[in-house]
């Protein structure tokens, strides 16, 4: 099935992401679980979770590029009245575009699972082409950790607690090539990955998730994705 990326671009030092952006990502998060892949893009203003591949991604943007931002896949679900988001219309957006992407056909399918040790993550993940597809497609499996508390501004608690946070990839920020021989018809391909843990995180809270990107031009457009998140 199509799972879609939820991204929240979002910094500890945004007001507004305190008092709206981080709550409707989270609690929006929450309502669809499993059926949606959600990913806190962290930029800006120091934030502590900021890492080379979380300013990639929000490098990959097109359009207007601010703080709090939400979007589905590789489209900003944003409605702005004047310079204000208008924070009812955007949910209804975010929603019908979730719903969208949900109903459509699945062009890849993809899977991940990972099992922590002492000191590493091992990941396993594989993709299989649904149809013959053209153009140039990348896989990329992010280390991704729950529960990191970090101080936010214009939040209702703090510390808050932080979710859905990259840290690290399996390879470059938008992973690696997939050979055209994997992008025919019923083409599998498996692999795994192991991550090293850094000492700062905790191992409980890792988990792994898959991204499946198209390269158009000079971007890349969320293809599918999954996560193994349990809910």
């Amino acid at each position: 099935r199509n799972k879609p990326v939820f991204f929240d671009y979002t910094s500890t030092g945004c007001p507004g992401c305190g008092s709206w952006g981080a709550p409707t990502f989270e609690n929006l998060s929450e309502e669809y679980q499993d059926k949606i892949v959600p990913i806190a893009v962290h930029i800006k203003y120091g934030d502590p979770m900021i890492t080379s591949i979380s300013t990639d991604i929000a490098a990959n943007r097109d359009g207007q590029r601010y703080t709090p931002q939400l979007w589905v896949n590789s489209k900003n679900a944003m409605v702005l009245a004047g310079s204000s988001i208008d924070g009812a219309a955007s949910i209804q957006n975010i929603r019908a575009q979730i719903d969208q992407h949900i109903a459509s056909n699945v062009q890849v399918a993809v899977g991940v699972s990972s099992i922590t040790n002492k000191n590493t993550v091992n990941v396993r993940y594989k993709h299989k082409a649904l149809e013959s597809l053209d153009g140039e497609y990348y896989v990329s499996v992010y280390l991704m950790e729950n529960k990191i508390f970090a101080q936010q501004s214009s939040s209702s608690y703090n510390p808050t607690e932080h979710n859905y946070v990259i840290r690290a990839s399996n390879s470059s920020s938008f992973g690696n090539n997939i050979s055209e021989e994997y992008l025919v018809n019923d083409a599998i391909f498996e692999a795994s990955h192991t991550f090293i843990i850094n000492e700062s995180w905790q191992k409980e809270n890792l988990f792994a998730t898959i991204v499946v990107w198209k390269k158009e031009g000079d971007r890349y457009v969320v293809i599918n994705a999954n996560s193994n998140l349990v809910y």
